[in-house]
């Protein structure tokens, strides 16, 4: 990453921040922070809206309309009350030095509203490179070109569908498995800025508070990531064509739709209770005899069948399915790693299947941690065979070798330490070694992180715009990434309905230490035909061969004992 700026200057990135008040909500504050940490960017202006006497007017009690009663009461007694991210907190130690600037906002028209010419001077002396908009109503006029890069804003809600307000709320009402969110330069047109950046999160059904809290939070560190493309000569985005957008602008819902959503949430929570007592994910693996781009689509349609199930293990699972051919095999002949969970011990090992023409082996237990085991990435590289379990509780990522006669495993090297990394996935690409996966503690579901290295024991670097993508459906790895035709492709899972439900196929289109992009080319779900099609989420292609893994939802005895305990420790004491 190059820590000149453009123009040839290495100062650093100038940001104000547009507010009502010197106190800002808890995922804004989240929002700055990550800004903070971002080398080469500091805050130079807080821009406060002064109250007008017409403010003051505006605000006073109104006549309540009757038909939005049920909404205000449940904004104030339960949105407003329960709600982490919108609590309002003092600006952070980092801005006590900050310059203030008080602007009265001038109405335009019925809705929008511009900043004075002398208060645009004012700001313009501030010389900053964006503005954060967290306060003011819809701008228009020069503050939207005060600064080098415009004025960046959120929109919580998928501009294409969901326009207007409450953030997150028609999702649930819809029944939209998906919330999206933009970070948008904002420009003329209300709602059809220049976006920056963008995702989507699961929908919570259960819960408007959480999913809009997830909602807030999740996106908050897009700017810092924006800040950092352009610390890396990276201002594509920043100039690209602004996004059209003719959907309907909601309001405030009335009554009648609050009973509906009131609805649509209850069904949601007792949906969650049910699953979590009576239906638990019992996974199985399974072998097509094709090729991994005929299975993922990208040669004709998708085969997904037919499939040779492994035999369950009693009181277990096996899940997480990698594969090599084995030295000195027939054609076909495989190793398959795989977790193997222990339903009694809720915890996950690995285990091996020797699979030899169309026979499998029992599984062989050849790994036990005293943290929970998942996701062992097999492959071979220099005539040696590696695997690299997930192991996010003993927060690091290891690589092991692997004796293919004995498969004794013996710990090489720490790749990454102190992080929760879910589902490592290591592939070489034009000569350097990428390491992809989600985090445990940062949308472990919604956000792909990468990291880099010039040989496979590293040292490993973290890329310059993590987290690279934020989207349910598409971010975290679910299996072997392949070549075809000259294309890298990517598989990851779509838990946008339910953890595992499907396997999204990404085609890489730039990766370097400082770029990523990809596009989603397909999405796999469970086929029809299959015993278990409830979820789809490992993809490994070993020879003409495809490995894959599948659940179905059942009762469970162990699993129903361990939540009825959690829920009655969790719940309430008379």
């Amino acid at each position: 990453m190059t820590d000149e700026f453009p123009g040839g200057s290495d100062r650093p990135l100038r940001f104000g921040v547009m507010c009502n008040e010197l106190e800002l909500a808890a995922w804004q504050l989240h929002c700055i922070e990550k800004l903070l940490g971002v080398e080469g960017v500091e805050p130079a202006l807080m821009i406060v809206r002064e109250t007008t006497a017409e403010d003051q007017a505006s605000g006073r009690p109104q006549p309540r309309r009757a038909d939005k009663l049920l909404w205000r009461a449940y904004r104030r007694h339960v949105l407003d009350r329960s709600s982490k991210a919108a609590a309002l907190h003092p600006l952070p130690p980092g801005f006590a030095d900050v310059a203030v600037i008080r602007c009265e906002a001038e109405k335009v028209g019925s809705h929008a509203e511009r900043i004075s010419d002398p208060d645009l001077e004012r700001i313009r002396a501030h010389d900053l490179d964006f503005i954060l908009r967290f306060g003011f109503g819809i701008l228009k006029g020069g503050i939207l070109d005060v600064a080098r890069y415009g004025v960046w804003s959120f929109h919580h809600g998928d501009p294409g569908k969901y326009r207007g307000m409450p953030p997150g709320f028609w999702e649930i009402c819809d029944g939209d498995p998906v919330t999206g969110a933009v970070l948008q330069r904002l420009t003329e047109r209300l709602d059809a800025g220049i976006i920056l950046d963008a995702g989507f999160f699961k929908t919570d059904r259960a819960s408007y508070v959480r999913s809009r809290d997830h909602l807030f939070f999740g996106g908050a560190d897009w700017p810092a990531r924006v800040c950092k493309d352009i610390r890396a000569g990276n201002t594509t985005a920043l100039d690209s064509a602004p996004l059209p957008t003719d959907a309907p602008i909601t309001r405030e819902p009335s009554n009648e739709q609050m009973l509906h959503f009131l609805a649509q949430q209850a069904r949601g929570w007792l949906s969650n209770q049910y699953r979590s007592l009576f239906r638990s994910q019992q996974w199985t693996v399974g072998i097509i005899d094709a090729p991994v781009q005929e299975v993922a689509g990208i040669v004709g349609q998708a085969r997904l069948g037919p499939v040779r199930w492994l035999a369950e293990p009693p009181g277990r699972f096996l899940a997480d399915p990698f594969a090599v051919e084995r030295s000195g095999g027939a054609p076909g002949d495989a190793l398959i790693m795989a977790e193997d969970y222990d339903w009694a011990a809720g915890r996950g090992r690995i285990s091996s299947v020797e699979v030899t023409g169309e026979q499998a082996s029992a599984p062989r237990l050849t790994l036990d941690l005293p943290v929970h085991l998942s996701y062992p990435y097999l492959f071979r590289h220099a005539g040696r065979l590696f695997c690299v379990p997930e192991s996010n509780e003993a927060r690091q990522v290891c690589l092991y070798a692997l004796d293919e006669r004995t498969l004794e495993w013996t710990e090489q090297c720490v790749l990454i330490a102190g992080r929760r990394l879910l589902d490592p996935t290591l592939f070489e690409h034009e000569g350097r070694w990428w390491l992809f996966a989600s985090d445990e503690q940062n949308g472990p579901n919604d956000k792909l992180h990468a990291w880099h290295a010039p040989d496979l024991t590293g040292p490993w670097q973290e890329h310059s715009a993590n987290p690279l993508k934020t989207d349910v459906r598409s971010s975290r790895p679910g299996g072997k990434p392949f070549v075809h035709a000259g294309h890298l492709y990517r598989p990851a899972q779509d838990c946008s309905e339910t953890y595992g439900g499907a396997v999204a196929i990404n085609r890489i289109l730039r990766l370097t230490p400082h770029e990523f992009e990809e596009e989603t080319v397909g999405v796999l779900r469970p086929g029809s035909h299959w015993p278990h099609r409830d979820g789809f989420h490992t993809l490994c292609g070993v020879g003409q061969r495809t490995i894959i893994d599948a659940c179905q939802n059942r009762f469970i005895g162990q699993a129903f004992r361990k939540a009825m305990a959690k829920k009655l420790r969790l719940a309430p004491r008379a």
